[in-house]
């Protein structure tokens, strides 16, 4: 009786996978749209890339698309249309935006529906002075960055470190030639809304909101093995960013931060493209650099 139940059971189950059949879904190509992604400012060539959105089952990388045209405006009066590097970026020619302007740009591409953004930079906010602070118990250099927030405004900031670092090559046990680096940073300060890292760079973002036209004391560490023992020059920019961009960054972080909660809703990342989707924002830089005694890994 029990090899009969066997016997029935394995007769099901043959059955079953024979009448498995593979469905294709076909997501038609209408539904998507472009993804553009700008960040502009005052030290640099606008510069703007452009790709097609993805299906949500889709496994291909970024889509480019090399043949669109992207137009820029300054307060609504045309500049030029920009070129195509390689990749779905598009350069200016010799344009540099300037603070204050609102910059809209154009793009439109054969079969996709044209989109458009606008944005401005805002005005730059100067670093009053920067102090260190190293604890021999301690692998953080810890800074604090004094700034005075302009008042009767909403400010929003980004705060990134940069150094010449040497990358060490463990096949000649000897350090490349130092090149200009983001330095990851970290900061429980009261005021910071998120540690991020993304796309554009690591860094602290914050507004002013509880600090509206006040002297402040911005606290923050790095990693003192970043650096050799020798003396190295760390410069701080204080980036002041404008409400799209901060709001994208924000979002970005809590994104990522999601991403590793299985319980947690997903966070939409903020976008600002009529029609489509990605980011165009502006932001402007105040530099200054601190020399800082580092500490070298012991290979």
């Amino acid at each position: 009786m029990k090899n009969k139940i066997f016997i029935s059971l394995v007769l099901i189950f043959i059955v079953l996978v024979s009448c498995e059949k593979i469905i294709d879904i076909n997501i038609p190509d209408k539904d998507k749209k472009i993804v553009i992604n700008s960040i502009i400012s005052t030290d640099s060539l606008v510069k703007v890339n452009v790709s097609k959105s993805l299906n949500i089952l889709d496994n291909a990388n970024a889509i480019f698309l090399n043949n669109a045209k992207v137009k820029l405006f300054e307060d609504n009066v045309f500049i030029e249309e920009l070129h195509n590097v390689s990749n779905g970026n598009y350069m200016s020619q010799s344009f540099y935006p300037t603070i204050g302007k609102e910059y809209k740009i154009e793009v439109s591409n054969d079969g996709l529906q044209s989109v458009s953004a606008k944005n401005k930079i805002p005005n730059k906010v100067k670093i009053n002075s920067i102090d260190t602070l190293t604890d021999n118990s301690s692998e953080n250099i810890y800074f604090t960055l004094h700034f005075t927030d302009p008042a009767n405004d909403t400010n929003y900031y980004f705060v990134e470190v940069k150094s010449k670092i040497p990358t060490f090559d463990f096949n000649t046990g000897k350090y490349t030639n130092p090149v200009m680096q983001n330095i990851y940073i970290m900061s429980d300060d009261k005021i910071v809304d998120a540690n991020v890292s993304y796309n554009y760079g690591n860094g602290i973002t914050f507004c002013d909101k509880l600090i509206n036209g006040q002297t402040y004391p911005l606290k923050f560490s790095i990693d003192k093995y970043n650096f050799s023992n020798d003396t190295n020059k760390v410069y701080i920019y204080l980036n002041s960013i404008s409400k799209d961009f901060y709001l994208y960054i924000k979002s970005f972080a809590k994104n990522i931060e999601t991403q590793e909660d299985i319980f947690a809703e997903p966070v939409q990342v903020y976008e600002n493209i009529n029609n489509g989707y990605g980011i165009f924002a502006g932001y402007s830089s105040y530099v200054d650099s601190i020399n800082v005694l580092g500490e070298e890994i012991p290979w």
